[in-house]
């Protein structure tokens, strides 16, 4: 059995996997050394056999946070996946590492989880709402593209709360809101979060289509993944595993 982490941002995601891409167990819990091992130790109480660690990390300060919890618990020093792990045709972000890990291996995965990829042509367009919400393209025959970055639901809005006297609304009810005709802060809060976030994403999608379209004369397919997926209005699969799921097949391969 794998354990697999997906060191974000804000967030660990901690994963177990076996003999497919699905995973078996999940739980997301801060960065915190205590709760980590609190985790692994319910793991290994539950007498699962760990034979490999593998882990993916954009904070690269909490990496050995991470290594000394699995190390201390399971004894086993974990393996970091990284760029040269994700076996790509051609990435042309400039530089080619700059670009974070968790992003390459949701869109590499994503292009695995459509079965009919080997058989048809087509671009990969991953939507990721986290600490940074990020659009992510790579086409069927693993070509990263590129894509965009505006700063995350919480982010901004943190962000705002911090420079007024505005009141905390509960983010999980924002997709409640929506009407822009509000009248009470909360409501009228509530809703431009979700308009700000809609309105940027689906302007972004269209015109990202239409570019893959007319530049790459290819079709578009849509996943949505991170950890703020109340976002229901998208017309497309979501998937909160994909950055794990890329890690595992990254390790099959």
């Amino acid at each position: 059995m794998l354990l697999i982490a997906d060191i974000g941002n804000s967030r660990i995601k901690v994963s177990l996997f076996e003999n497919d891409s699905n995973p078996l167990f999940f739980v997301s819990i801060l960065h915190d050394k205590d709760e980590l091992i609190n985790v692994l130790l319910d793991i290994k109480n539950e007498n699962k056999k760990i034979d490999s660690i593998f882990y993916a990390s954009v904070k690269k300060k909490s990496n050995l946070l991470f290594e000394e919890a699995t190390l201390e618990v399971f004894n086993i020093k974990p393996y970091e996946i990284t760029h040269k792990d994700v076996n790509l045709k051609k990435n042309y972000y400039k530089p080619e590492d700059s670009i974070g890990i968790d992003r390459l291996l949701a869109s590499f995965a994503s292009i695995i989880l459509f079965d009919d990829y080997k058989e048809n042509d087509f671009a990969s367009i991953v939507l990721s709402m986290g600490t940074a919400t990020t659009l992510s393209v790579m086409t069927s025959k693993f070509e990263f593209l590129g894509g965009m970055i505006i700063p995350g639901i919480e982010t901004s809005f943190l962000g705002l709360t911090k420079q007024t006297s505005l009141p905390n609304v509960d983010l999980n009810n924002v997709s409640k809101y929506k009407s822009a005709i509000n009248n009470d802060t909360v409501s009228a809060l509530s809703a431009g979060i979700y308009y700000q976030t809609i309105g940027a994403l689906n302007f972004a999608l269209e015109d990202c289509k239409k570019e893959i379209k007319e530049k790459y004369n290819l079709k578009s397919r849509v996943t949505i993944t991170g950890g703020l997926l109340f976002i229901d209005i998208f017309d497309c699969k979501p998937n909160i595993y994909l950055v794990l799921q890329g890690i595992y097949i990254c390790v099959k391969r």
